[in-house]
């Protein structure tokens, strides 16, 4: 069975994408060579710290895992940072996004091999 997963790790331009961009999201990604992409979930903080996020880690992780994926990538914040490192996670990259209002937010790609 084939799954289509995306591309893009991390969407810089979320309100202006291109059609490259586009394309490039709707592409089947090829187990045997790239990463699954982990793109975002957040946990409100009223429910955190009850093992929410681990679970949802946990299921895609196993998602990806059976559909023949090596390794997964995601691109973290740095509040979720310390979680992603206790399940194995490597920062592979640091990377500061400036937002349109010119907030720059700080995020960290993260890497783990699943074989």
């Amino acid at each position: 069975m084939s799954m289509k997963m995306r591309k893009i790790a991390f969407d810089a331009k979320p309100n202006n994408p291109s059609e490259d961009d586009e394309s490039r999201e709707l592409e089947e990604l090829d187990p045997s060579c790239e990463p699954a992409k982990i793109r975002a979930f957040f946990v409100h903080p009223q429910w955190s710290r009850r093992g929410i996020g681990k679970t949802i880690l946990h299921h895609c992780e196993s998602d990806a895992q059976s559909h023949g994926f090596q390794s997964l990538e995601m691109m973290a914040t740095l509040p979720g940072q310390k979680m992603y490192q206790v399940f194995g996670y490597i920062v592979s990259e640091r990377v500061l996004y400036k937002m349109d209002d010119g907030v720059t937010i700080e995020f960290v790609r993260m890497d783990k091999n699943i074989q």
